[in-house]
């Protein structure tokens, strides 16, 4: 738990949010792992991620994220689009794009995918690496 969020300090998880503000440190510095926190829910993982998380942005990364649940799984890349801040009204209009292309609306996004062509889950996969690629 955080220490009555007055001090900052997370109780009981030391070790574990010094290693994620190393790997912050890491990615800061150029060089890039994956992290994978799980566990049964209520026990402290967002929290966690927050305190190890904290000095992200003003290192100079960009903080992305997404929490999934039961309900999500019926809606194919829910998570991925949420964290990613896909959405059809995006001001980058990359995210926009691949909005409207989940939607079948190709029309104005000057893509060669022609609307009905096609799985349109699986191209806004693509292009959901593709935008991660250009973040990283």
């Amino acid at each position: 738990m955080l220490d009555g969020g007055r001090s900052g300090v997370f109780v009981g998880r030391e070790p574990e949010v010094g290693l994620l503000q190393g790997l912050v440190t890491e990615v800061a510095a150029g060089r890039g792992r994956a992290v994978l926190v799980e566990g049964e829910p209520g026990i402290g993982k967002t929290v966690l991620l927050t305190a190890g998380l904290a000095e992200a942005r003003p290192l100079g990364c960009e903080v992305l994220y997404g929490a999934a649940d039961e309900l999500g799984q019926r809606f194919p890349l829910q998570v991925m689009l949420e964290c990613l801040g896909v959405e059809a009204r995006s001001r980058d209009p990359r995210r926009a794009e691949i909005a409207r292309g989940l939607r079948g609306d190709m029309s104005d996004t000057g893509s060669v995918a022609v609307a009905g062509v096609g799985d349109p889950v699986v191209a806004a996969a693509e292009r959901l690496l593709a935008l991660v690629d250009v973040l990283c």
